[in-house]
């Protein structure tokens, strides 16, 4: 590690399927990094190994953006309990896409948007 160069760790979702033991079941993830479903291989890893939803963004995002997008999706979906894409829908239409690189949420597997936390996780 250098001054200019930070160490970083990071999985693919060749890792989530081969190396991580156990599973998922009926967990939802939230992922709440920079690209964290831009594409969907991840989010179908995950699926794969039993989690319910999976949650990402779809490109880069800024720190303090997605720290006060995440509180705010947090507080429609644990404490308004909404459904899953109205929770997102209501989190993007209060904190609008990243400012500096258009990153918007986007959930995987589509099916579950009508259902809420508690229902995903049963």
């Amino acid at each position: 590690m250098s001054d200019t160069c930070p160490l970083v760790f990071a999985v693919n979702s060749g890792f989530v399927i081969s190396e991580l033991e156990g599973e998922f079941d009926d967990t939802v993830i939230i992922a709440m990094g920079c690209e964290s479903q831009y594409l969907e291989d991840m989010a179908q890893a995950f699926i794969q190994k039993g989690a319910s939803v999976y949650l990402g963004w779809s490109t880069v995002v800024s720190l303090e953006y997605v720290d006060n997008a995440t509180i705010e999706l947090l507080n429609n979906l644990l404490l308004k309990k909404l459904p899953l894409a109205d929770g997102i829908t209501e989190t993007m239409n209060a904190v609008g896409t990243d400012p500096y690189f258009r990153a918007y949420l986007k959930y995987y597997p589509t099916e579950s948007g009508d259902l809420t936390l508690n229902e995903l996780i049963k």
